[in-house]
């Protein structure tokens, strides 16, 4: 992007470059959303799945990952 706008600044902007550029950010943008949804997305289906047998009465166990953050060791103690 700073070359792009050093192309304009001195007037030697490029269409072609432009819009390589544009699309590269684009591509990343796209890229990191789809990563971001898939991500977060897995984690939130699989509680609301535990939420909704619990509502209709049938509690079932859902699969919980390790997170590795810090406030795991305190769950660890507080329920020991």
């Amino acid at each position: 992007m700073t070359s792009l706008w050093w192309d304009v600044a001195e007037h030697a902007f490029s269409l072609a470059k432009g819009l390589a550029l544009c699309g590269l950010v684009a591509g990343i943008a796209v890229a990191i959303s789809r990563f971001t949804i898939r991500v977060l997305g897995r984690p939130l289906k699989l509680l609301e799945a535990g939420m909704t047998s619990v509502r209709q009465g049938r509690p079932e166990p859902i699969q919980v990952s390790r997170t590795g953050d810090e406030s795991n060791p305190w769950a660890k103690a507080s329920t020991s």
